[in-house]
């Protein structure tokens, strides 16, 4: 039965709007990922800045009458038009620029989950989980914390440019002297910008580094307790990798602040200057004083929060760049460039026999040099036949099933189902052929891809692992996955086995077990999976049940080398 074909609303050739080959700015970034219409958004944000500009030139009227001794009732009037203005604008921007950078962060999200599905899966091994944890975890929350940010600093913007006006009739050399000092403070700061968005960049790198390191003490927990060597080589090389973060985190916020610093002196000496030094070459200066003291009070909160969004900006800026750069690799991963078409309907089952022949698989590093290689591998797998592949370890057997099984693409060799050749574009439906518990297997809570579940069934399964009271399946879903070793190996097995599928491939399923449910496992499960005409292959190395299956296929470096029970 075919499976139902996934809708990918997100799954295009590229993604969308692809990356220009300079850095984008924010606007441009935003635009091509929502393509939206912001006009109307600018002009609430304007008319923001505007009424807090209003709100400025009203407290300065009214400050005016307060010292004449009465309250101009209709200026105060005024002031709460503003006010519900400002407040209402405000919020709207700022909902709307945290709705915008939600749908954002979910639109790559989602895009680059989708591309990582259709990744090869040997060279998103050579990715690692770091890199692709860190960038889809810390660039889009940063993302996400940079929208009330944007909302506040085009706001600001509005604001101080048009109180620059009001500036303007209150005093020209005001004027002057303000746009002179932010000039000169702004060239000074994009100097300043550069030096920390470097600090970013390389901290960032340090950070997925750490993450590596974080990595390496969960997965290898075990290995580093056993070998007190390892564990302190170990903890040495995050102490110095956390160092290095830290160190270049510190000299960003270093020069952050020296930056925050620096804007207070220009703003103290601007009001210094405005306040001890005008009024002794502007004679009518004196009446407008308090009024020009309080319009550039105003628009420094204004633009204090312009300046205070530049460190964020340029988290913002490394977060873009590297979430483009995932993308891109993950492009280039892509099985479709390897010619494997994911919606193939061609359809395996019922097949008579897979044979392979001259199959070579190569490990690779970095620079393309062999590691390990198998192959060449010259064998058949029947319909309804058990069979037991052995071997010592690293003889090649669970690579073997990897490319068995589609997982890993052949360099070399062919693969046919009953005679006929299964080409890259085929190897969806082939993998469709294969359920199993593999080594490194991943326990779902869920039973994916799975329609009507037969819950009695899964039920008695249940019952029969002993695993009844450990777990139930509710709503769609497993209770409790956080058992011990074997009953995880258990229960992926049940919910291998509830797929259905025509080869089941079970990958030292029974080291883990006790002894009841090894022997249980050998004489009663695969018994039964071979009355129902399922195909096993079992990797073991229980020597004592070798008389269970139809063949034994034994690898040895790499190649196999002796077959018992049949013919290769």
């Amino acid at each position: 039965m075919p499976i139902p074909r996934i809708k990918r609303q997100l799954a295009t050739d590229s993604h969308g709007g692809a990356r220009a080959d300079k850095p984008i700015s924010l606007l441009q970034f935003v635009q091509q990922e929502t393509n939206e219409n912001y006009y109307g958004l600018f002009a609430i944000g304007s008319l923001s800045g505007i009424s807090s500009a209003i709100l400025l030139v009203i407290i300065n009227a009214g400050a005016e009458t307060a010292d004449m001794g009465y309250v101009n009732f209709r200026l105060f009037m005024l002031f709460l038009l503003g006010m519900a203005l400002f407040v209402y604008c405000k919020r709207h921007v700022m909902n709307e620029c945290s709705r915008i950078f939600g749908k954002v962060t979910n639109t790559i999200y989602l895009r680059q989950i989708d591309k990582l599905s259709r990744a090869n899966m040997q060279d998103l091994e050579k990715m690692g989980e770091s890199v692709i944890y860190s960038r889809l975890t810390k660039e889009l929350a940063n993302i996400m914390f940079f929208a009330p940010l944007v909302a506040d600093a085009f706001q600001g913007a509005v604001m101080v440019a048009f109180s620059l006006f009001y500036l303007y009739y209150l005093s020209k050399m005001a004027l002057l002297l303000l746009v002179g000092i932010t000039i000169f403070a702004g060239f000074f700061f994009l100097h300043k910008q550069k030096e920390i968005t470097s600090y970013v960049v390389a901290a960032t790198q340090k950070e997925v580094e750490l993450f590596e390191g974080l990595s390496h003490i969960l997965d290898g927990f075990k290995e580093i307790k056993l070998n007190r060597a390892k564990n302190a080589d170990l903890m040495g090389h995050i102490y110095e990798m956390s160092g290095d973060a830290r160190d270049l985190n510190v000299r960003g916020a270093l020069a952050s602040n020296f930056n925050f610093v620096f804007s207070q002196i220009c703003f103290y000496t601007l009001l210094g200057t405005i306040v001890f030094v005008l009024p002794h070459f502007v004679p009518t200066y004196p009446e407008v004083a308090i009024k020009t003291t309080m319009a550039i009070l105003f628009m420094m909160g204004s633009l204090e929060q312009m300046v205070g969004v530049l460190p964020h900006y340029a988290n913002i800026r490394v977060a873009i760049d590297n979430l483009y750069r995932l993308e891109d690799e993950l492009d280039q991963i892509d099985e479709r460039k390897r010619g494997i078409d994911l919606n193939s309907s061609v359809d395996f089952v019922g097949f008579e026999e897979i044979r392979f022949e001259q199959i070579f698989f190569h490990y690779l590093d970095a620079s393309d040099q062999q590691l390990f290689s198998i192959g060449p591998l010259d064998f058949s797998l029947r319909a309804g036949e058990t069979v037991f592949v052995i071997g010592g370890n690293g003889s090649g057997k669970s690579t073997m099933i990897k490319v068995l099984t589609g997982l890993y693409l052949p360099d070399s060799g062919a693969i046919r189902i009953d005679g006929r050749l299964v080409p890259f574009a085929q190897y969806a439906p082939y993998r469709d052929l294969f359920g199993g518990v593999l080594n490194d297997f991943h326990l779902f809570d869920r039973l994916y891809g799975q329609e009507n579940i037969d819950e009695d069934r899964l039920n008695e399964w249940l019952r029969i692992m002993q695993l009844d009271d450990k777990t139930s399946f509710i709503d769609g879903s497993f209770t409790n996955i956080d058992l011990s070793t074997g009953q995880r190996a258990r229960l992926a097995l049940i919910a291998t086995l509830m797929e259905d599928k025509s080869i089941y491939i079970l990958d030292e399923w029974a080291a883990p077990q006790d002894p009841e449910f090894r022997q249980y496992f050998y004489e009663v499960i695969l018994a039964d999976l071979k009355k129902v005409g399922k195909t096993v292959v079992v990797v073991s190395h229980d020597d004592r049940y070798f008389h269970i299956p139809d063949r034994i296929l034994k690898m040895e470096y790499g190649q196999l080398v002796e077959t018992v029970g049949g013919t290769l």
